[in-house]
This record gives C-alpha cells, structure tokens and sequence, in this order.
C-alpha cells in the first residue's frame, strides 16, 4: 500500500505522544480517526496534528463510531486497560490491523478472545511491548545472543519509577489507573521486567515458562503521599488493593 490509513484509540499520555511523534512522522501514513470518551483530549490532539504535521483527523467519542464512520487499514489501541481487548477485536472482526499497548489482557479469558478472533480473521495483530525495543534492552539481547556473558543462568528485571502524582491525582487528572489500583492488585506490567528476559531467554524460542508467580507489600504509599496533600486529602483513609512493590 503506498498510504496506510491509521485509526488512534485512546488519546491520553501515550496514545498522544505516539500519534505525535512516531504516526504523524511516518511518510506513508495518514491519521484519519481518533476516539476517546474524554472527547476533548481527541481534538485537542487532532488540532495539534493539523497544526504541525498537516494530518486531518475526525474526532469520535467512542470507538464503535469510528470504525462505522472510518475505513482504516489500522489502529492503534492506548486505551485504558479493560477496553483494549474488546477494541482489538472489534478492529480484527473488520479486518483492521491491530497494534495493540502494553497491558492488553485484562484477564484470562481476554487471552482466549485474542487468540480465537486472530485464527478466526488472520488479522494482523502485535502487542506494543516498547520496554523490549529500548536501546539498552536491545543492546543487551544483542550482547547476550553474540556471546559475551557466556551461558546465562540468571536473570534480573525490575520496572521502577514514582507514579504517586499520577494515581493519587487520577480522579481530577481523568486517568484510569486510581480506580484499578483501588480494586486490583498485581503486576501491572509484567512484559516490561520480563518481555527483554524472556528474549535473553528464548522463551518461546526453544524454552518456556514453567510457573509465574507474583508478590507485593503493603498498599501505604498512596495513603501517605494523599495524607500531605490537602486537594487529595479524601484518599489517604481510601483502601488500595494494589501494593506498593510487587
């Protein structure tokens, strides 16, 4: 295809800046679609990309609307975490390509719906795991496969920065993750620690997991941090399932 029509669901921090600086920079491509219930973070994205790029996008505030308004040959899905599935396999169902952000799968049976619908459509499809094409991830791999640690026996992998302004300030800032930290405990993001170990590893390749398990401390530090914090004050007798450290 000379053009590749591009569809953007999910138009937060991440979905934002990946429309702004990979999309919109790619030649062939054309962003003709953006959704998000939050319908003014879509058009204030959509007047920057006009502004600075040229790209002309229709805004939609749900994604149903703009796969029946819109023909793209794909999307891309940065949506919060329970709405990513059902996006993905609506878009495969139309023969959309699919590219899909880290924390796809809400639950098991969503692994299933994935797997069904792409043996079902062919549908191209890919889990966006950025954490594995970092420079130093890749890097690493490189020097791995070319020999220069010899024969790996362990691993380790962490994924570690300060996210208390962003959960605690979730409700006012409109980010999803305060109600899931709220009502869900568990590694958020295990392909970020894992997904470069398990290159190193050939998991998949040759090897493969044999068991998972995760653990986490206490649920204090949002607690904590809303105490100091007269505008978010109401959060620090708040109940968070999610710990502090997994």
């Amino acid at each position: 295809m000379k053009t590749i029509k591009f569809a953007v669901c999910g138009c937060g921090r991440r979905g934002a800046a990946v429309t702004r600086n990979v999309l919109a920079a790619l030649p062939n491509v054309t962003i003709c679609g953006l959704a998000d219930p939050y319908q003014d973070k879509a058009e204030d994205l959509a007047v920057e990309l006009l502004e600075k790029t040229g790209h002309k996008p229709n805004v939609y505030a749900d994604y149903e609307t703009l796969f029946e308004k819109e023909t793209p040959d794909a999307v891309f899905i940065a949506s919060s975490w329970d709405t990513h599935v059902p996006i993905a396999v609506h878009a495969m169902k139309k023969g959309v390509a699919v590219a899909l952000e880290v924390g796809a799968l809400y639950n098991e049976q969503e692994c299933w719906d994935l797997i069904e619908t792409y043996e079902q459509t062919k549908t191209p499809f890919m889990l966006m795991e950025n954490a594995c094409y970092n420079k130093d991830e890749l890097l690493a791999d490189a020097m791995t496969k070319d020999g220069c640690f010899g024969e790996i026996v362990y691993c380790h992998g962490a994924y570690m920065h300060d996210l208390r302004n962003q959960l605690a300030y979730g409700e006012l800032k409109r980010h999803f993750r305060q109600s899931e930290y709220i009502s869900r405990n568990r590694d958020s993001y295990p392909t970020h620690d894992l997904g470069p170990i398990a290159r190193i590893l050939n998991i998949n390749c040759g090897n493969r997991m044999v068991s998972l398990s995760s653990r986490s401390s206490k649920a204090r530090g949002l607690n904590a941090y809303a105490k100091e914090r007269e505008e978010i004050s109401y959060l620090a007798d708040t109940t968070f399932a999610q710990g502090d450290i997994v």
